[in-house]
């Protein structure tokens, strides 16, 4: 009996060795996490890109929206460069800022308070606009300027038959 007990104990050592190097199994990880794709920015879609001088007088003359925050000024207004812009959602307004721009290069923005101009802040050389989606018009500098409308897509016609 004694000789089986031996035995036996011999035969349960290399599984005791086992028992503190149990298998361990790497965490599970959880799904990816579905997010929803961001809701269209329709106000910042229409206002970056070009907006065009109305008046034929000026040329070719633009401002153009830049998706990293900075404007660049062509044509006659290009005197302002360089910019900045900011977009505040909530209170429906666009602010530019001319770092470089001359004091008396800012007078022009005071005389247009209320006429396309919404606020003007000398100091900080700043000019506040109202800023919808449907906004169609900037005064800049007493001078207008248009965002172009986007081409319509043409409908699809019928092939010519021919009779």
């Amino acid at each position: 009996m004694r000789k089986r007990l031996w035995l036996s104990g011999w035969c349960l050592l290399p599984w005791a060795g086992c028992v503190r190097l149990a298998a361990r199994h790497a965490p599970l990880t959880p799904p990816p996490i579905e997010r929803p794709a961001p809701p269209h920015d329709l106000l910042l879609e229409h206002l970056l890109g070009s907006w065009n001088a109305v008046e034929k007088q000026l040329g070719k003359s633009a401002i153009v929206f830049e998706a990293n925050g900075q404007v660049a000024f062509e044509g006659s207004a290009a005197t302002f460069n360089p910019g900045s812009w900011r977009l505040d959602r909530d209170r429906h307004e666009l602010t530019i800022t001319l770092p470089d721009a001359r004091d008396d290069q800012l007078d022009i923005f005071h005389l247009n308070l209320g006429d396309g101009v919404k606020a003007f802040h000398r100091a900080q050389k700043q000019v506040v606009y109202d800023m919808t989606e449907e906004t169609s018009t900037l005064n800049f500098a007493g001078w207008f300027y248009e965002k172009p409308q986007a081409a319509e897509p043409l409908a699809p016609q019928d092939e010519p038959v021919l009779k």
